[in-house]
Parts: C-alpha cells; structure tokens; sequence
C-alpha cells in the first residue's frame, strides 16, 4: 500500500525534519532491546512530531486501486472477469509485488542508473508509489490490460516465471491465460530483457557465461546473448 484511501493521500514514511526512515518499533534510547518509550507520533531520530507532517494528495486511480487492493485481501480472493476463475489473494498480491520490482528495476534503467532491489519493501513509499502508479489497471481486463503492460515495459514471459520462487509453483493466471500469448521462444531477446537477466543471475549469485544464460533465458543457443555478452566483454 502506497495510498490511504481515507485520507485519499500518499503515505510516508520518512520523517519530515531529518528524512530518516520511521521505525515505529524504535525508541528515544537508541536501544533495541528496551521498549518503546516516546510518543508513538514522534519521530525515533530527531524528535518531530510526525502528525504534524505535511502529505501530498495522492491520484484518484491509486485511490480507486487501493480499495479494490483492500476488498481483495479482505476476501481473501479475488475473479478475474474474462473467465469468472477466482485466485487466492496471496497468489494475487505476490504478482503484485513482482510486477512493481520489475517495473521498479526499469524505472531506474530508463533513468540512466541500474537499480535491482531483493524486495519491493526495501524501497522507500515514494519509489513504490511510483511503481504502483505505473501498473494501476493492469487487471482491470484481464488479460488485455496485464499484457498490453507487459509489451510497454517489455516484461518478459521468463520474469514473470521467478514467482515459481515466491509460491513454489507458476499460477494458472500466469501458465494459462497469459503463457499462450506473451511466450515467444523463437523470437530473439532484447537487450533490456538480456541485462535483466544478468541482474537476476548475479543477484542469485549464478555463474554467467554463454551457456548458463541461453539456458536461464530459455534459448539453446541465441546469437543475440552471445553478442551482448561480448560487446560488454562478459565473455
């Protein structure tokens, strides 16, 4: 959640008078191991009365998106409209979480510095709010919306794959109705989708060379990888 759709305003959360992260857990002492001790509003680092913080209005869209996010989680599934199949909403909410790192991850390639974060809750509320931004709607008409998101961030079919590593097992929202459509095997990969790759590679600390990417991306032997890697001098 990046929105309070009450207040139909962002979140925060870092302080407005030093910046540092709020820790509701954390205490006047500096102790960890005492407990809290302060006025819950105020801010652990410096003092600031954190209820008198200003916050910013936040779009109407993520409103709207926030309250349909808290009538799926609350329901604790959700129908996706196109085939009247419902998911368990843990399923729903790690797609989610997915789908923001990977738009997060290319926010910060198209603005000309690599970012690649293990966890969307490891980025501050605004760099969230801007990832949560980008994906409003994207269920909206399942699957039209999801893809045409897909295509416009070139988000490819192996990416959304790694949620095998959050359930144990690829939904059948993902195999079935999306799989068909943007699974493209014969088709070479893109740059973008190639330095993705490396990024998820090295992040799990996986050995990177000709073979062990045409096989993380799915190809046997794709020209297109073996020429990226030799032009960064990977090779």
């Amino acid at each position: 959640m990046t929105v309070c759709h009450i207040h139909k305003c962002k979140l925060l959360d870092r302080c407005s008078g030093c910046s540092h992260p709020v820790l509701v857990m954390a205490n006047d002492s500096k102790n960890n191991h005492l407990p809290y001790s302060g006025d819950f509003t105020d801010c652990h680092q410096c003092g600031e009365n954190l209820s008198r913080a200003m916050s910013a209005p936040a779009d109407s869209r993520m409103i709207d998106e926030a309250a349909f996010y808290l009538l799926v989680m609350n329901s604790g599934f959700t129908l996706f409209h196109s085939n009247r199949n419902w998911t368990y909403s843990f399923v729903f909410f790690s797609l989610i979480r997915l789908l923001m790192k990977l738009v997060y991850d290319r926010i910060g390639i198209s603005s000309g510095f690599k970012v690649s974060s293990p966890d969307i809750d490891s980025i501050d509320c605004e760099g969230r709010y801007l990832a949560a931004k980008v994906i409003v709607g994207a269920f909206d008409k399942w699957p039209d919306s999801f893809i045409n998101l897909c295509e416009m961030w070139s988000i490819r079919y192996y990416e959304l794959e790694t949620i095998q590593k959050i359930l144990g097992y690829i939904p059948f929202i993902i195999e079935r109705d999306l799989k068909p459509i943007i699974y493209a095997p014969n088709l070479p990969p893109s740059e973008e989708s190639i330095l993705s790759a490396i990024h998820v590679m090295r992040k799990n600390k996986l050995r990177i060379n000709q073979t062990t990417l045409n096989n993380f991306m799915g190809y046997k032997c794709s020209e297109k990888i073996i020429f990226f890697l030799k032009k960064e001098k990977l090779l």
